[in-house]
């Protein structure tokens, strides 16, 4: 009588290799992630109006600016962002110019912002403001944002991602020196 031997067969069970290639994966891929967009962030002279406006909603974001919403293409009443900071609700219109942004700018953030019932306006801008517009702006209450703002939100949103970066690259060298 021949004896039947079972043969033992150990298969890594399939979780196992999939979680250990999930905590692999993920901070490099993150990493990969933080790298490019550093580095390869958009240039805003060549971002149209509607891109723009997306840029700078995630400028707010980076500026402590919560429940950001883009308003409707048209018949948004010269608001293109609704935002919050603190207690207070921002109506926000953006100017992506190669000229002066001048006037009629501030009278439809301004008039805007009564009708979505905000508590400030501000027009936001890669260029600069006319002298009337500043005028006008100043006895309306209006925050006039330029080119020289919008750099200093872009750093600030700069400095949060190389932190990120730097944290990403420490996650990854723990999990690295752990597997």
């Amino acid at each position: 009588m021949v004896k039947k031997t079972k043969t033992k067969i150990y298969l890594i069970p399939f979780q196992f290799i999939y979680h250990c290639l999930l905590i692999i994966y993920t901070p490099i891929y993150l990493f990969f992630q933080l790298i490019s967009r550093i580095f390869f962030y958009e240039n805003i002279d060549k971002l149209d109006g509607y891109q723009f406006e997306r840029y700078v909603g995630d400028l707010l974001k980076a500026d402590h600016f919560y429940d950001i919403s883009l308003t409707q293409g048209s018949n948004d009443y010269g608001i293109d962002i609704l935002a919050k900071k603190g207690k207070d609700k921002y109506a926000i219109q953006c100017k992506k110019y190669s000229s002066k942004v001048g006037v009629h700018a501030v009278q439809q953030v301004s008039s805007g912002c009564l009708y979505y019932q905000c508590d400030h306006a501000i027009v936001i801008t890669n260029s600069v403001y006319t002298s009337q517009a500043i005028t006008l702006a100043n006895s309306l209450h209006v925050l006039l944002w330029d080119g020289a703002v919008l750099k200093k939100l872009i750093n600030q949103k700069q400095t949060t991602k190389k932190r990120l970066l730097a944290f990403a690259i420490l996650t990854l060298v723990v999990v690295l020196w752990y597997t």
